[in-house]
């Protein structure tokens, strides 16, 4: 009873990871913020929500999201670790893991290894994180094989964690197709390994030969030859896609909080702006400090003393701060309205007089000209 009532238990947790995917959400009124010591409900405000990775409008970015990590969990899985009638078969990329993995898991499925200890050293501890593999024994002993045991939670874990980040990343850029391309740079190496690997090529090989027969994990970065920066890390370690779960699941529920506080300038990122006409910021002190966005802690520098064409006001103060944007350097940047700092001026209308002058004696060039050439085209007839 107490193995099964343990077995039930994890294997809740597990589906409770992927049933996170249908329940969070970013719901208007919810929630709750720290203010003067207490706490308070919070009202949000509109902007980037989280939202399931189900919810609204299921495109084509969800589905091939959908596709392609189930293509590489089903990979990790069931590609490295898998069985026929007659015996168990493990890719030689893991079998290193996977020794110590499997007497662990048959400790409890064919054993009764309480207290835990750890089959490969005989103090009678255990020093490992055993409890992803614990369920795996709890589901052997229940009655799958032991390679479904081990690979169905690895699945599901893992394609709770790729749905999981997309639905973060969808969260933090609002971009379906960048939400898509996390799931890539997470499967495989993300970084520029590929490229010192083609710059490695012998000259007398080609291309494609080179590429398919190559048998080592690829990079140069210390340790390299165990797969710690790949898709081999996933099929060795198959409890850390479960970890990740779990920390994804912390950082969605933890958007909210930083969308209604604006804590680290993160929030609705900009207020309410009214376009400007006939305006000039003028800056009256070299203490004025100007910035790339409406944030105070995302400073680019002071301002020299002088006016400079205001294009936006926001509509009351935002922040604590009136804040008007700004045309510096062909850029535009952020400043906030301080009595001893900077103010809001008529921009100050040009002197057209010399203008005007120039302008008129190109037209007096003009016709002059047009008269030459109606008398040049008169000679022409005449001869």
């Amino acid at each position: 009873p107490m193995a099964f009532g343990a077995g039930a238990a994890l294997a809740a947790g597990l589906l409770l990871t992927g049933a996170g995917l249908l329940t969070l959400r970013r719901r208007a009124g919810s929630g709750a913020v720290w203010r003067d010591g207490r706490l308070e409900k919070a009202t949000r405000r509109p902007g980037p929500s989280v939202a399931c990775f189900f919810a609204g409008d299921f495109g084509h970015w969800q589905a091939l999201a959908l596709v392609f990590s189930l293509a590489a969990g089903l990979f990790v899985s069931f590609y490295s670790f898998w069985e026929d009638a007659s015996s168990i078969s493990m890719a030689v990329n893991i079998y290193s893991d996977f020794s110590p993995h499997i007497a662990v898991i048959r400790s409890f499925s064919l054993g009764e290894n309480f207290p835990t200890q750890y089959p490969h050293f005989a103090d009678g501890t255990i020093r490992y994180h055993f409890l992803f593999l614990f369920a795996a024994g709890l589901l052997e002993y229940l009655g799958l094989p032991l390679t479904w045991a081990l690979n169905l939670p690895s699945l599901l874990s893992f394609l709770s964690m790729m749905l999981l980040l997309f639905t973060l990343a969808h969260a933090l850029t609002g971009s379906r197709g960048a939400a898509f391309l996390s799931l890539v740079f997470l499967f495989f190496r993300s970084s520029f390994a590929f490229f010192s690997f083609l710059a490695q090529k012998p000259e007398d090989t080609g291309w494609l030969g080179w590429f398919l027969n190559n048998k080592t994990f690829i990079g140069t970065t210390a340790h390299e030859d165990w797969g710690l920066f790949n898709q081999n890390v996933w099929a060795n370690q198959r409890h850390l896609s479960l970890g990740v779960c779990l920390v994804l699941l912390a950082l969605l529920l933890f958007l909210p909080l930083l969308q209604e506080t604006g804590l680290n300038g993160y929030g609705t990122g900009r207020p309410a702006m009214q376009a400007l006409s006939g305006k000039a910021l003028q800056v009256t002190s070299a203490r004025c400090e100007y910035f790339y966005s409406p944030n105070v802690d995302d400073v680019a520098g002071y301002l020299p003393l002088g006016t400079y064409p205001a294009l936006e006001l926001s509509e009351g103060e935002w922040r604590g701060y009136v804040w008007v944007t700004f045309r510096y350097e062909e850029q535009v940047f952020w400043a906030v309205l301080l009595e001893d700092r900077s103010r809001l001026i008529d921009a100050p209308q040009a002197d057209c007089t010399a203008c005007e002058e120039a302008l008129e004696q190109l037209r007096h060039r003009v016709e002059t000209a047009l008269e030459l050439m109606e008398q040049a085209l008169d000679a022409l007839e005449e001869a």
